[in-house]
């Protein structure tokens, strides 16, 4: 843009223009970090009225740790934590592309949508605090989620509005909604909206929605079961490797001396992107000298 510090022109309007134009910027921060290249940023984007979206332009591809790595940056360039929230990010990894695309029936969940969704465990102790279970899923969930689902089907309550009581949920749900449709009542009265409004569709039977007492209950304990994970067949990316248990603190193996493992060998949550090479690099450095030392 014209005002951005490495291209910066006597003009400031190009901000401006991407959103009077109705035009999409697709954010790719891993494979641009890689060249050094952050946006300034993300939030001023936002607020400026500019459709986003987040991808990965990049292999393997995984969102979350691109909304995560995109948090990061935003907030870092920005010198400003609040500039923007997860939520936000969340959104452009999914309303925002559905915008782009000009979709209406993806990037969300609701009836006559189409959609692939990953159903989470919060009462997992590294998806606390619940204060925003958005936020818990992009900066703490991974490797727990796939060990509970080796254990077979998980089940577990989600609540929508930690910050209300029981009390105070029934008594806005109970509130007369005259002609507004129910999605219209709750994000007035409560501010369920987006993902959370979603679930409560695909989760409640139409006799919960349409019972005030029943349905109040279900926004703070919305029953979720959780099967299975999807195919291998249809993985980007897995993981597991050498358990550390098995090494000596240089990564040589403990049953059978004189062999060093490093990077994806061994059995540890990899980031993708910069953060996977970084630690590729030191772990491989590490069983270098064990070996200059042993031998």
């Amino acid at each position: 843009l014209d005002d951005h510090p490495s291209t910066k022109w006597w003009t400031d309007t190009d901000l401006k223009r991407l959103a009077e134009t109705g035009t999409t910027v697709a954010h790719c921060p891993t494979v641009f970090a890689r060249r050094g290249i952050t946006m300034k940023h993300f939030g001023r984007y936002k607020r400026s009225g500019v459709n986003m979206g987040l991808g990965t332009d990049t292999y393997p591809h995984n969102m979350l740790d691109e909304i995560r790595l995109a948090a990061y940056l935003a907030r870092t360039q920005a010198n400003d934590p609040r500039s923007l929230t997860t939520t936000e990010l969340f959104d452009a990894a999914t309303i925002g592309g559905a915008t782009a695309l000009g979709r209406q029936d993806i990037g969300r969940l609701a009836a006559g949508c189409r959609a692939d969704f990953v159903l989470v465990d919060v009462t997992h102790p590294m998806m606390r605090p619940a204060r925003d279970p958005v936020r818990s899923l992009v900066y703490a969930a991974g490797a727990h989620l796939r060990e509970d689902l080796n254990l077979g089907a998980a089940h577990f309550s989600l609540d929508l509005l930690p910050h209300l009581t029981p009390e105070k949920v029934l008594t806005e749900v109970s509130w007369p909604r005259g002609s507004k449709s129910l999605s219209s009542h709750l994000k007035s009265r409560l501010g369920v909206e987006g993902v959370k409004m979603g679930l409560v569709y695909e989760l409640c039977s139409a006799a919960q929605l349409a019972d005030p007492q029943t349905l109040a209950f279900s926004l703070k304990n919305l029953k979720v079961s959780l099967k299975k994970a999807r195919p291998v067949a249809e993985a980007i990316s897995t993981a597991g490797g050498v358990m550390f248990e098995g090494l000596s603190p240089d990564l040589m193996l403990s049953a059978q001396p004189g062999v060093y493992c490093a990077g994806e060998m061994l059995d540890w949550e990899a980031p993708t992107g910069g953060y996977l090479l970084t630690a590729s690099l030191a772990s491989g450095w590490r069983a270098g000298q064990g070996i200059l030392t042993n031998f």
